[in-house]
């Protein structure tokens, strides 16, 4: 399951459980809105649940698909989870324009004031 939303100035997404070509077909519409409204890149808070089961090959190509896609309407991103997805995050820092940085689940708080130091004068944040 993967849930979006946006609060003030940053966008927060939430992925948990098995993530299905479902959960694409619905978040991608929902960011090309976000693509379309924005203007500046906005920060990303990427919470990477308990139960995430990580991403087959076809959820893999959606991700890096978004990641394309979209490159140019996200900040920074933050993404906070258990320590088994450190190593994704540093890859995907090679996918995006801005940096990209792995925060333990228990540093939701650290993760955003990361996110809103690093978006200063970029995003408006």
């Amino acid at each position: 399951m993967v849930r979006i939303e946006k609060e003030e100035q940053l966008l927060r997404v939430r992925a948990d459980g098995a993530l299905q070509a479902e959960d694409y077909l619905n978040f991608t519409p929902q960011l090309d809105r976000l693509a379309r409204d924005g203007g500046t890149p906005i920060p990303v808070l990427v919470e990477l649940g308990p139960e995430l089961d990580g991403w087959r090959l076809y959820e893999l190509w959606q991700e890096v698909q978004i990641a394309d896609r979209h490159r140019r309407m996200f900040g920074p991103v933050a993404v906070v989870g258990d320590a088994r997805w450190a190593m994704p995050a540093r890859v995907a820092d090679g996918f995006l324009d801005e940096p990209v940085r792995w925060f333990d689940r228990s540093d939701v708080a650290q993760a955003v004031g990361w996110l809103r130091e690093h978006a200063t004068g970029k995003s408006g944040c």
